[in-house]
């Protein structure tokens, strides 16, 4: 439980550095992903995963840029973080369909 200022500026400093590196390191999995060259049987899972990459980090910048908010203002701004929650919940769902699709693709 963070209960005092010097907690929130730790936790959310610490934070912001995890989420920066995720996106950069996200950055660099969707440049791998596009790289692929992807067989004309596995085209929709390929391009389901691509969505979900990019909805992944999507998610990871909304958390970024609550955590940088939380520093400037000295506030959690639960709506932000509920935005960014939303966006990893929408990216999971395009892993599950990208998962089922490739089931089917074989």
């Amino acid at each position: 439980n963070v209960t005092s200022q010097r907690e929130h500026i730790v936790l959310f400093t610490a934070s912001l550095d995890s989420v920066h590196d995720l996106v950069t390191d996200s950055q660099a999995v969707i440049d791998r992903w596009t790289k692929i060259d992807v067989p004309d049987a596995h085209v929709s899972s390929y391009q389901l995963g691509l969505q979900a990459l990019m909805a992944t980090q999507d998610g990871l910048i909304l958390f970024e840029e609550y955590f940088q908010n939380s520093l400037d203002t000295l506030v959690a701004d639960q709506v932000r973080a509920e935005k960014a929650s939303a966006q990893l919940e929408y990216a999971a769902e395009l892993w599950r369909a990208a998962a089922e699709v490739a089931a089917d693709e074989g």
